[in-house]
């Protein structure tokens, strides 16, 4: 008797307000996986960002960095290789701004990965961060990201 109970819960719908709530995405939080790029006229890395947001908007997390594009002969070898740089910062929920810093990187194929600053915003609908970074003022380097869509805090279905 138990087991058809619980069949039937399983297999019962979520009210729509219900399965709306699971599948939005909070406007106001990061924590969670986003997928993305960092592109520079010269060089294209794809990022895929782990981010963990405690209470207070404190932010830790790591970026696995994958270079698609570079200048030179030097670096057609490196195109597919990651390293890992691990980031720390703060989320301000009024503003929607995430300021973020290097706190130690892992490039054991020396793709180059160097200690930066981001400042990046999430979107109205809390799906996408963007923005700049410190050691690209001149506005040629962007990064660019996704909530990713298999996210507990995805809108995807």
């Amino acid at each position: 008797m138990l087991m058809i109970f619980l069949e039937a819960l399983c297999c019962m719908e979520l009210p729509a307000a219900a399965e709306e709530a699971v599948n939005t995405p909070s406007k106001t939080k990061v924590t969670g996986r986003w997928l993305g790029s960092f592109r520079h006229p010269a060089y294209v890395f794809d990022a895929d960002m782990q981010l963990q947001e405690d209470a207070s908007g404190i932010i830790s997390g790591v970026i696995v960095w994958c270079m698609r594009k570079a200048p030179g002969e030097k670096h057609k070898s490196k195109i597919g290789l990651t390293a890992k740089e691990f980031i720390a910062g703060r989320f301000d929920r009024k503003s929607k701004t995430v300021a973020l810093k290097t706190k130690r990187i892992e490039d054991p194929h020396g793709l180059g990965i160097d200690p930066d600053e981001y400042s990046l915003k999430l979107s109205a609908d809390g799906n996408t961060l963007a923005g700049g970074t410190a050691a690209h003022q001149d506005g040629l380097g962007r990064f660019n990201a996704r909530r990713a869509a298999h996210d507990p805090g995805s809108s995807s279905k």
